[in-house]
């Protein structure tokens, strides 16, 4: 059967309904596709109007804080805004069993129903159609913690996350810019813990693996350090193992009141850049190449 094209773009094979579709504001593990996930990615942008934001206050564990979508807190005076990502099919036909499967997603993830006006999609690929909403994949309310000394921001999952948007959003960084812009919250704890320190393009992610690590080595640091644009930028407080063992010892044994960098920001509750409205270059989306009716990540293929 031949694949459908329509004014919006190309619709994938197997992106039919029924299916779960799942927005998920973030480059998951399962990006590439498993045994639960359809590989084929839609990127996307939701928008304002759904009422969600992305910020950096996702308590992954007891040593670290992600980057997660979140209903806004208006009541709090948070503003939601838009933010890309990617809409993923899942295997299965329930959304039970998405919440239920494994034993971590129920305890970590919420999921929204949302009418599928509140989105965009942002390259070739088209939304799916004939289904009138697309699930948000959210941060549990349980879960949601500002980043603190001991659950600093890693810079191993910025590295992991911007590798996988760059593959996603193709040959132009506005993808990956775009994910970094419309985080908030951007925290005074983020630990710099690459694994050689002085070499850290050695073990860093990359979105091709025929170019260097100091490739996506200066791609990362050139995306991190001019966005967010000022005042929400905190690149400069990026600290090594060394200099974080300085400030934790100084912000639990020392005077605070010392140390600027000891010292909680505000809380970001408005929107740094609004992306809205921007596509993708068509030709820069790479992502996916056809092979015998489905979609196949470029990365994929064996030598």
């Amino acid at each position: 059967m031949a694949n459908k094209l329509n004014r919006q773009g190309y619709i994938a094979p197997d992106l039919k309904s029924p299916t779960v579709f799942v927005f998920r504001g973030f480059a998951p593990d399962s990006y590439a596709g498993d045994d639960h996930w359809y590989q084929t990615l839609i990127p996307a942008r939701v928008k304002k109007e759904a009422g969600f934001i992305r910020t950096i206050d996702y308590k992954i564990s007891n040593v670290a804080t992600h980057i997660g979508p979140r209903q806004a807190k208006t009541e709090d005076g948070e503003i939601p805004g838009a933010f890309n990502g990617v809409i993923q099919a899942y295997k299965h036909g329930d959304i039970m069993a998405l919440t239920e499967h494994g034993h971590t997603v129920h305890a970590y993830n919420c999921f929204i129903p949302t009418p599928i006006e509140h989105f965009e999609a942002l390259s070739w690929l088209a939304l799916p159609l004939d289904i009138s909403q697309i699930w948000v994949q959210l941060s549990h309310p349980d879960r949601i913690v500002n980043p603190n000394i001991d659950r600093p921001l890693l810079q191993t999952y910025l590295d992991q996350q911007l590798a996988r948007m760059k593959n996603i959003g193709g040959n132009d960084d506005m993808f990956a810019r775009e994910f970094i812009d419309t985080t908030r919250n951007w925290p005074i704890y983020w630990l710099n813990d690459r694994e050689i320190p002085r070499r850290p393009w050695v073990h860093i992610e990359k979105a091709n693996p025929k170019e260097t690590g100091g490739t996506q080595l200066r791609y990362n640091d050139g995306i991190l350090r001019s966005h967010p644009s000022p005042p929400y930028n905190t690149f400069a407080l990026r600290k090594l193992s060394v200099e974080y063992s300085t400030l934790v010892a100084t912000v639990k044994y020392g005077n605070n009141n010392s140390n600027s960098n000891s010292k909680e920001r505000p809380k970001q509750l408005n929107q740094n850049s609004d992306w809205t409205g921007q596509k993708l270059k068509s030709a820069s989306v790479k992502h996916f190449m056809f092979g015998f009716g489905s979609f196949i990540p470029p990365n994929s293929s064996s030598k």
